[in-house]
């Protein structure tokens, strides 16, 4: 991840800021500094099913694919409401969760899974 941002940063002259990105837009930014990543959608909206995890917020009920992902214990789903602002899996099969809504502006949250 460190790598992508340098990248990023000797290609554009300047870091990424949180408080300076439009919501959802982090991925679209640094996902071309990783190698042969497969992009797997946002996780959220219209699209969510499509997701690799999909924020089960936004699919409907009776499309969602509940018995993968619970929480530790097996008892809840696990909650996405958090990392859907864009995901994709780097070539060494870690998946990359993101979150920088405008709501959370000055962070940005990345889960390494």
């Amino acid at each position: 991840m460190n790598q992508a941002l340098n990248l990023y940063q000797a290609a554009n002259g300047e870091r990424l800021k949180a408080g300076e990105l439009e919501s959802q837009s982090l991925k679209k930014l640094i996902m071309p500094y990783f190698v042969n990543a497969k992009d797997c959608g946002m996780g959220s909206g219209n699209n969510a099913i499509q997701a690799c995890i999909p924020n089960n917020y936004y699919v409907e009920e009776d499309k969602r694919n509940a018995g993968i992902y619970k929480t530790y214990n097996g008892k809840a789903e696990l909650s996405m409401s958090f990392f859907d602002d864009g995901q994709f899996i780097i070539n060494d099969g870690m998946i990359l969760l993101i979150e920088n809504s405008e709501n959370l502006s000055t962070n940005i949250y990345i889960c390494r899974c």
